[in-house]
């Protein structure tokens, strides 16, 4: 069979033909007619020689050979047994090759992998080709094993095996990792068998799988192979006969209204009639248990209506079923967004002073969870439930490590509401100084001005033995700097550290020569025992020639010290009005003997485990000290700005306030209410997407009593609170949001529409993934008609919640914020219990081959053979060159 790869080329005789007949006629060579007429046939014979040669044609040979290309399904649902069943067919095909015939090995999951390429030389079962085929027993299998080594005496040669085995379980760990055994693609698994087959024999692909493919267009692929000239031949890698419960899915509505009642239905799947218990858990708590009864197949399970106060409450249905296999696939979960009347968290140092604050706001239909500062939000989960935080005299060591930065990510990224309250645990007094609650505040502490205040001599004294390096001691110079920072310019500061001995890191000097200090400072190198007593004997005898109205000492120790006779020292000390506070620092701190010295010398004893809290703890206790920040004499605060804070309020009505924490306003602040020394008492801003408001008195009796009983009380405080919400304007808008969850894949459908249904397409939507620390991944956005917008997003982690950050714009400003939880309880993998034998069999009919096959069709191909092209055109360029010599001697010879 002959074609041609460029048959174009014979268009070129359509110009060349006529020139060749042209000059036949018009030569005047002394030929006769016949040798002429000759000479004039071998050119056109050349000619088309040549441009046959161009034409590039190419013989079909017939080709009997075949190649087979083995896809087994390695992911997570399939079981090992049916994996052994599967290689045991494959290598008993194997035996049957003839010469000529090619066989090679995919491995695959949601990807596939080339395990062997196809060759005509023997396959066999090595142990790393076992590990990666049987990975999932082959894991159990070493495990087993490194357990069995562990429980006997360690030997050279144990240890050596167990290196070996510790080797092999990282191989397994890759190639799950790079199949993905989470995941079924089929679609790429043929397509990768495309690309390796060889063109120019017969080609069949043997696929072993489930069927249950949760990736990729199957039938996509299988037009594809039909195109290509591909068979397919199909096995099915059964799932046993193991009983099998599943929890296919938590039916629950996507968000909800507070205190309106929904239903939850759990549809559940039995491979066999059978018992069990269903478990619901609301935000990790048990809130029911049923005992039921499970037909074989779909079971849909009623459970009770249920109604919910606002916020994210997370869902889990657990079925425990009498006779069940796999346990992965018995969780179903589920998330509710629940909105309604605005809530409010207040955070109360004083718990009892709260409930004035709380009878106001409540009186203005705000509703008020009141925390002890034992209940300071933990997490951006935690304070998604409420569209605003209060801290009302909260220290800043009472938040858990990464806390504050999840407040400031609530107000920053999610729109919510920030308010601080003043009192003496509160602002700078309370170690809030370089903190993100600090950056997210209208105000910054200390100030920066003149204040007429005791002077304050401050020496530090720190703890630089062997246990305080690395990490420690650079906290330990970041707090010692930052204390300097906070003091005004007629301070002294000065620095002891110790180990066994006591040295002067930081001689006393001016507090706001810096660069001095923070040169001592960075010296700081830890190293040595722990002895306390010569540092605080060095500490008390500096401050004794100091001229400051206000002595302190500040001493941190992460251990225990030696030497005796600290209560005759520190009260030495306190004679001298000297105060002490101590701060101790890890499990290994001496408490009692800390706890002992700062009441002997009239100050605060502080522990802490968190070692990034030492910089906070160190200025709230330099401030607390100095007495600078700390304004107490009444007075009654100044209008300085318009605010809707202050609508409705008259200036001249405000009573007195007792007194405040200084702060300064920050640039763009807008400071509506301020102290007869112009600091700000109510200053207020955007930050981000959120609002905050910074009230530097309080709102209870100490220094708010004539406000408790003044009319305009819950008036000023409701709407100060609903300052730093949620504007309002989103609600003449109706979105909508609808989320699916297919091919591993969750796509967000936004129907945005106004209150009478009309299509906004003057509001876009803005979508994000908020992550663990509040940090946001931007979704694209398709706008798919007037009104309707589409994202999506890949499900990477099952059994998490992934949370969705909606903001809805208008020119550029947002008007509306949304947040929803998506989720996937667990892999699809584990989704369907029984094989798909429809899909199996339509894969191996649409493209000729057999469902189910036995050894005997394997290697038997219908049809025509395959065909090997063998390129031709240099035989007719030899032929045209051979005319050549025929034609010269033609025209000699008639010469």
């Amino acid at each position: 069979m002959l074609q041609f790869e460029s048959p174009w080329s014979f268009a070129a005789l359509g110009v060349l033909v006529p020139l060749v007949l042209y000059w036949h006629w018009r030569s005047y060579a002394d030929l006769s007619r016949g040798r002429k007429r000759l000479t004039t046939g071998l050119r056109l014979v050349g000619l088309v020689l040549v441009v046959t040669a161009l034409a590039r044609p190419v013989f079909l040979l017939p080709n009997r050979d075949r190649a087979v290309l083995f896809l087994i399904d390695t992911s997570e649902s399939v079981e090992p047994a049916a994996l052994e069943a599967a290689w045991a067919d494959i290598d008993a095909a194997l035996t049957d090759r003839g010469d000529g015939e090619q066989a090679g090995l995919v491995l695959f999951g949601e990807r596939p992998v080339l395990a062997i390429a196809p060759t005509a030389e023997s396959i066999e079962l090595t142990p790393e080709l076992r590990r990666k085929l049987f990975h999932s027993s082959e894991k159990e299998r070493i495990a087993a094993r490194v357990q069995e080594l562990e429980r006997t005496d360690l030997s050279e040669e144990t240890g050596a095996e167990l290196e070996e085995l510790a080797e092999q379980q990282a191989e397994i760990e890759t190639f799950r990792d790079e199949i993905g055994v989470e995941g079924t693609d089929i679609e790429a698994a043929c397509r990768l068998a495309r690309g390796i087959l060889p063109l120019e024999v017969r080609r069949r692909v043997m696929l072993y799988s489930d069927g249950n493919a949760n990736r990729g267009k199957v039938l996509r692929e299988v037009a594809e192979l039909e195109r290509a000239g591909f068979s397919a031949h199909t096995a099915i890698l059964p799932k046993g006969d193991d009983p099998e419960v599943v929890a296919v899915e938590l039916l629950m509505p996507a968000q909800a209204q507070v205190r309106a009642p929904f239903a939850v239905e759990v549809a559940v799947h039995a491979s066999q009639a059978t018992t069990g218990t269903l478990e619901i858990f609301r935000n990790k708590f048990r809130i029911g248990t049923k005992e039921v009864e499970l037909k074989e197949g779909r079971n849909l399970l009623q459970l009770d209506r249920v109604t919910l106060d606002e916020g994210f409450h997370e869902f889990e249905a657990v079925i425990a079923a009498k006779d069940d296999t796999k346990l992965e696939n018995n969780i179903a979960r589920g998330i509710v967004r629940v909105s309604g009347k605005p809530k409010v968290l207040l955070v109360e140092g004083e718990e009892r002073e709260a409930r004035y604050l709380a009878e106001a706001l409540d009186g203005e239909g705000i509703d008020v969870e009141i925390r002890p500062e034992s209940g300071v939000p933990a997490d951006l989960n935690d304070l998604l439930n409420y569209e605003a935080l209060i801290l009302s005299d909260i220290p800043a060591d009472k938040f858990a490590p990464g806390a504050m930065e999840a407040v400031k990510t609530y107000v920053r990224e999610m729109g919510g509401g920030l308010v601080m309250l003043g009192g003496e645990h509160s602002f700078g007094l309370g170690g809030y100084y370089r903190t993100p609650i600090e950056d997210a505040l209208p105000v910054k502490m200390p100030i920066k001005k003149n204040v007429e205040k005791p002077n304050l001599a401050l020496v530090l004294v720190i703890d630089k033995s062997g246990s305080m390096g690395g990490h420690k001691i650079e906290l330990a110079k970041e707090a010692a700097i930052a204390s300097a920072e906070v003091l005004k310019g007629n301070d002294r500061f000065g620095v002891v550290a110790f180990d066994g001995r006591a040295e002067w890191i930081s001689p006393i000097g001016d507090s706001n020569d810096a660069g001095t200090i923070t040169g001592n400072i960075a010296r700081l190198v830890a190293g040595g025992g722990t002895n306390i007593y010569p540092a605080l004997y060095e500490a008390y005898q500096g401050l004794l020639d100091e001229d400051a109205k206000i002595k302190h000492i500040i001493l941190l120790s992460d251990g225990q010290t030696q030497g005796s006779g600290y209560d005759t020292l520190v009260g030495h000390i306190a004679a001298e009005s000297i105060t002490l506070s101590t701060i101790g620092i890890g499990e290994g701190a001496d408490q009692q003997l800390l706890g002992d010295m700062a009441s002997w010398g009239g100050g605060e004893a502080y522990f802490t485990n968190d070692f990034a809290s030492i910089p906070q703890i160190f200025t709230r206790e330099t401030m607390r000290a100095s007495k600078a920040m700390l304004v107490e004499e009444p007075f009654v605060p100044t209008q300085t700005a318009d605010h809707e804070i202050m609508k409705g309020i008259v200036a001249d009505d405000l009573p007195f306030l007792l007194g405040y924490v200084a702060t300064q306003a920050k640039e763009r602040a807008t400071v509506s209410l301020a102290s007869d020394y112009a600091d700000p008492v109510l200053a207020s801003w955007n930050y981000g997407l959120g609002r905050s408001v910074a009230f530097t008195s309080d709102a209870k009796a100490r220094w708010a009593g004539d406000w408790i009983g003044w009319e305009g009380y819950p008036k000023f405080w409701g709407q100060l609170v609903r300052s730093v919400m949620s504007t309002g304007a989103h609600r003449e808008l109706r979105p909508r949001t609808r989320v699916e969850i297919d091919q591993g894949r969750a796509t967000v459908t936004i129907d945005v529409r106004d209150r009478l249904g009309a299509y906004r397409d003057d509001v876009t939507p803005e979508v994000s993934i908020l992550g663990a620390e509040g940090a946001e991944d931007p979704l694209a956005i398709e706008h798919l008609a007037p009104g309707l917008f589409r994202t999506s997003f890949p499900i990477e982690e099952y059994g998490e919640f992934y949370r969705l950050l909606t903001v809805l714009q208008q020119d550029g400003v947002p008007v509306d914020i949304q947040t929803l939880g998506v989720t996937e309880s667990y892999s699809p993998e584990f989704r369907t219990p029984v094989p798909d034998l429809e899909l199996m069999r339509l894969v191996a009919e649409r493209t000729g081959g057999v469902f189910q096959p036995d050894r005997s069709t394997l290697w038997a191909f219908d049809g025509d053979p395959a065909r090997t092209p063998r390129d031709t055109w240099w035989w007719w360029l030899l032929a045209a060159a051979c005319l050549l010599p025929l034609d010269i001697a033609l025209r000699r010879l008639g010469a």
